[in-house]
């Protein structure tokens, strides 16, 4: 039989399905059909719900035969609407006030597959090279088809100092790839680093939308313009986004009061919701470049989308990851909850950026017109102004980060020269170290065409091929092997970049560390490069000639 309890939760659980269902029928022009229309298919639910809970031929968890009955009305929506259980509803709660124990990684789903949208810097998950993009296909062995992002989060958040591990499959690299974390206290603050990183060119770095991000933000700009800067960096880089709230005050300080930042529209386009700047800016004027890449996403493509429709800045990276969906939680006595899709938002132009199907990459965007006049497209994320792709790793950069090879041998050195001074450089004779110590971990993988050369094998065993072809993939593989001695030299440079980073985390913390790391970042650079000519930045900002 059913306990009181259950049937407790069940009327429970009804009552907000009928309230969600209130409010959203408040839209419809006919009202009491939808409401004849709920308490119809209730009736019927609860008869099938009671028969089988009491009738069928082996006794069923009840709870577990609810849970499947939320789990398929919810399948039927977006990935984000979600009903979570106290556990869950704990993680939320937890991630918007940026202090967990976990590997450090936002997630989402993408093409119905759970996806890295960015690992957080300074992390485990970021330390040991998982990146933005990276589909996570099992978790301790476990398939992660049909996984919520929340019971994803429970799985890899953990106590620290434990272990998990996560199979991943990333673009270009032909098998999945297995990362042991050890989770550690991640604590987000939201602006990670706030300075002057070139002769007049200030760096604001916004890791996370949570609580209190726009009073981080003024202060972090109220610290730079003590300077005499002349060009502003933000970077919204791998920054998955967090509380709209924050997105619009963020917002606030770069543009002109009353200007419109974002708005957010309901079912059928109604009830449209606006939201401007309150205040006068405190940078509405000096030049503007705005880094984004695949990792931004939701609160970071509205500050974005702003900036770009108002020809307030220019953008520079990648597209970003193409969130516009609006999430209300609606609490469920005081340990469970659902999220739920409750509107989408759109750019002052009028853009959503809401990817709809990740497996449409060239459909035809329809196109919307900034303040000055030039061309942006909705759908599909944000465009930046200037394209400027970040290095990707080549295999044994891969390896060398998924082993912890960097954090390893610079714990070892450093506590070795405890008397570094700040501008040391990484001599070959360190680097010559650093791959002697690689070869006593017994580093080894596969270099890329491996495996393709044992399937092709395989093939030519098969159907039993003449030694000629043996001969040729015998000539390959040696071609292969001579590449992969050679690509310790090849990623020299690389090598050299990441153990100084490491090093001087190591010896004198983030900050350090942060400017070390920008000094060689193309897309800084090429921002830099935009905020010390003038001409090339406002040339940029201008409407092309008819059609260029």
């Amino acid at each position: 039989m059913i306990r009181y309890n259950q049937w407790k939760r069940f009327i429970a659980l009804s009552f907000v399905v009928l309230l969600i269902g209130a409010t959203f029928g408040s839209l419809l022009a006919d009202k009491e059909e939808i409401y004849r229309s709920i308490r119809k298919n209730f009736t019927l639910f609860n008869r099938i719900y009671e028969a089988v809970s009491t009738r069928y031929v082996e006794e069923v968890n009840v709870d577990e035969l609810m849970q499947a009955s939320i789990k398929g009305m919810l399948d039927t929506l977006d990935p984000y609407t979600q009903y979570m259980e106290k556990s869950h509803y704990q993680e939320l709660k937890i991630g918007t006030k940026g202090k967990f124990e976990g590997l450090g990684i936002n997630i989402g789903i993408r093409g119905n597959i759970l996806t890295v949208i960015s690992p957080i810097e300074g992390t485990p998950a970021h330390r040991i090279g998982i990146q933005a993009g990276d589909k996570i296909m099992k978790i301790e062995g476990e398939s992660t088809a049909g996984f919520t992002t929340a019971k994803a989060a429970s799985l890899l958040r953990g106590p620290k100092g434990t272990q998990v591990t996560v199979t991943i499959e990333r673009e270009g690299v032909p098998e999945p790839i297995d990362y042991t974390v050890t989770r550690d206290v991640i604590e987000v603050k939201s602006v990670s680093y706030a300075g002057v990183i070139d002769d007049g060119i200030g760096y604001i770095r916004l890791r996370k939308f949570s609580q209190h991000s726009g009073e981080e933000v003024k202060e972090a700009l109220e610290e730079v313009l003590r300077h005499d800067i002349q060009g502003l960096i933000f970077d919204l880089r791998m920054n998955s986004g967090g509380l709209l709230s924050e997105a619009v005050d963020v917002t606030d300080k770069f543009l002109p009061k009353d200007k419109l930042i974002v708005s957010t529209k309901g079912r059928n386009g109604e009830k449209e919701v606006t939201f401007v700047a309150q205040d006068e800016p405190v940078y509405g004027d000096k030049p503007l470049v705005v880094l984004v890449d695949k990792g931004s996403a939701s609160a970071s493509e509205i500050f974005a989308g702003a900036i770009q429709d108002w020809d307030r800045g220019l953008l520079v990276g990648t597209l970003t990851f193409g969130k516009g969906l609006v999430q209300s939680v609606l609490p469920i006595g005081s340990d469970e909850a659902l999220k739920i899709t409750t509107a989408k938002y759109y750019t002052p132009s009028g853009r959503c950026i809401q990817k709809e199907d990740a497996e449409e990459e060239h459909v035809t965007q329809e196109r919307f017109y900034t303040e000055s006049g030039r061309i942006v497209y909705a759908g599909g994320g944000i465009t930046p102004d200037i394209e400027s792709e970040a290095p990707k790793l080549s295999q044994l950069e891969s390896e060398l980060l998924r082993k912890g090879l960097f954090l390893a041998f610079a714990a070892h050195y450093s506590a070795e020269h405890p008397d570094l001074n700040q501008d040391f450089d990484i001599t070959e004779e360190i680097l010559d170290q650093f791959q002697r110590f690689t070869q006593e971990k017994e580093l080894s993988y596969k270099a890329a065409g491996f495996s393709e050369i044992e399937d092709l094998r395989e093939i030519a065993q098969r159907e039993q091929s003449s030694s000629a072809v043996n001969d040729l993939l015998d000539e390959f593989e040696g071609l292969i092997a001579s590449e992969k001695e050679m690509s310790f030299e090849r990623s020299a440079e690389f090598i050299k970049r990441r153990l100084k980073a490491q090093i001087a985390l190591d010896v004198w913390g983030t900050e350090r560390e942060t400017e070390i790391r920008l000094r060689d970042d193309p897309q800084v650079a090429t921002a830099i490069d935009l905020l010390k000519h003038p001409e090339l930045y406002y040339n940029n900002l201008a409407v092309a000639d008819e059609g260029e």
